[in-house]
């Protein structure tokens, strides 16, 4: 029942409300800083990133949020990697979509290695960011120590 307090908090709340859409914003603000003559492509990348990352975040991400909650892990390194692998899948997804469009299924079948690194730099840029966001809003290092019996059980032990 602790867990389920803590996915409803609301600071965890905000985070998978903001952290999801936090490659987008930054991609949005360096595009509107930048002096572009075309703000509406930062809009239409932010547009276009929340499609992708919420659907990612809601069915993999509180998943994997109830896990870290219930077994107590709440290291910054621990939701960073995580982040990595979600923006991998999220930014694989995404250059699959955009090349098979452009090339066609044996444009891709052709650039599948290139596929792949761009797939891990990508998930590298943007998923370590709405790791670190939703950990830096979330803060589940604060967390009271775990939720399960394991703590019962170890002091039963001594």
């Amino acid at each position: 029942m602790r867990i389920m307090r803590k996915l409803f908090a609301p600071r965890t709340v905000l985070a998978f409300l903001i952290a999801p859409i936090s490659p987008g914003l930054l991609i949005y603000l360096l595009w509107v800083f930048s002096g572009s003559n075309f703000p509406s492509q930062g809009t239409f990348f932010l547009k276009f990133s929340s499609i992708f990352a919420y659907p990612v975040a809601i069915i993999v991400g509180i998943p994997l949020y109830l896990l870290f909650a219930w077994r107590g892990w709440s290291n910054l390194i621990a939701y960073i990697i995580c982040g990595v692998l979600l923006g991998s899948i999220t930014f694989s997804i995404f250059i699959s979509m955009t090349n098979f469009s452009a090339h066609g299924v044996s444009g891709m079948a052709g650039r599948l290695n290139d596929l792949i690194i761009e797939s891990l730099f990508g998930g590298l840029i943007f998923g370590s960011l709405p790791g670190l966001v939703f950990w830096l809003i979330a803060r589940p290092d604060q967390w009271p120590i775990r939720a399960s019996g394991y703590n019962k059980i170890t002091q039963d032990s001594k």
